[in-house]
């Protein structure tokens, strides 16, 4: 019997952050560092969140950035005095801190209403005072539709290994913007696959690896046709069930939409040896107070729509064979999160066996 074992470095790098600084949505590194391990000396701080009309709570992430000069490569949560977010109504809530660096509102606290302008403002223990930009959160329009094309040995090869198979779908949809004025959107991808092991069941994620922004050029009667979301791989780890495929539509002010294209833009200059990188990406926050130190990321105000919907094994052509899974010796006993780091042991409310 043919025996593999399965790569968690593969999916790791499908599960890895999409910019060197943000683009971090689901995903922070858990390392527990000593107030005394801080360095002395005022750090770049990164920042990502938003806030949006659905229900909270919302989820605010500072931490330091990357330092390449430095021998240690991680990133870590930086706890401030206080982080508070208010409208230009009056209402505000000085959010918690779930972990280091981690903030959250509370269930029942603030929510982003359209036609509202949202603003975030804290303090690092140093002294440094940073304080976002006003955002103004719009309406959104809709992903109308959902669907999806086989092709074989596609350009951006899945890297074969066992369990594996060149063959996929890419996935599209086609949106609409609310009026024929709105023309600033942001999509996001996400493919939630089943996978059942030997030691437990889990839900992984698959993500889109650039960001998805409209190019401000809308179709007739503000329609966005067409549009590819991501390559979805066919193989043993995705379809051994089958495959959730949602689509999410934000919309965006002037400066998020900037930023978003700046960060879409940089990371296919990364990928184009040929294509210089364009610079820095513009950020949406001013220091009040304190030393200078630079500051990374973005927090936003946005309204979302989302669609959804199932590829199954029987999307698959007939003429692809889906791997079956065999464990190699000794790998019984590895969790889903040993090979799907950002997997989930919790069926998500979504998901329909």
């Amino acid at each position: 019997m043919k025996t593999f074992e399965i790569s968690s470095s593969r999916w790791q790098s499908r599960f890895s952050t999409l910019s060197l600084f943000i683009f971090n949505i689901a995903c922070l590194d858990r390392i527990n560092i000593d107030a005394a391990s801080y360095p002395t000396y005022p750090v770049p701080i990164v920042v990502d969140g938003s806030i949006s009309d659905g229900p909270g709570p919302y989820v605010i992430k500072i931490t330091s950035a990357y330092d390449v000069e430095a021998k240690e490569s991680f990133r870590y949560g930086i706890s401030v005095k206080k982080l508070l977010i208010f409208d230009d109504q009056g209402t505000s809530e000085i959010l918690t801190e779930l972990s280091r660096g981690i903030y959250s509102t509370s269930p029942n606290g603030i929510r982003g209403t359209v036609g509202r302008v949202y603003t975030i403002r804290f303090e690092v223990g140093d002294g440094r005072i940073y304080e976002s930009r006003p955002d103004t959160l719009y309406p959104t329009g809709g992903v109308d539709s959902i669907y999806f094309k086989f092709r074989s040995d596609p350009a951006d090869k899945y890297v074969p290994n066992q369990g594996s198979t060149k063959h996929g779908f890419d996935v599209f949809f086609n949106a609409k913007s609310r009026d024929s004025n709105s023309s600033q959107f942001l999509w996001k991808y996400t493919a939630t696959f089943k996978v059942t092991l030997p030691c437990c069941t889990c839900w992984a994620p698959l993500t889109n690896a650039v960001p998805i922004v409209s190019d401000l050029q809308l179709t007739r009667g503000g329609r966005f046709n067409g549009i590819r979301a991501e390559y979805l791989p066919i193989d043993g780890y995705t379809f051994m069930y089958k495959v959730y495929v949602n689509i999410d539509q934000l919309s965006l002010s002037r400066q998020s939409f900037d930023f978003w294209r700046a960060v879409r833009a940089q990371k296919l200059a990364a990928n184009n040896v040929f294509q210089p990188i364009t610079g820095k990406i513009p950020s949406n926050f001013i220091q009040i107070n304190g030393q200078d130190s630079e500051l990374m990321g973005i927090f936003y105000a946005t309204s979302i729509s989302s669609n959804a919907i199932y590829v199954t094994r029987n999307d698959v052509p007939h003429t692809v064979t889906i791997p079956k899974l065999e464990l190699a010796p000794g790998q019984e006993n590895k969790k889903c999160m040993d090979y799907f780091p950002n997997s989930s042991l919790l069926q998500p409310s979504f998901w329909i066996d």
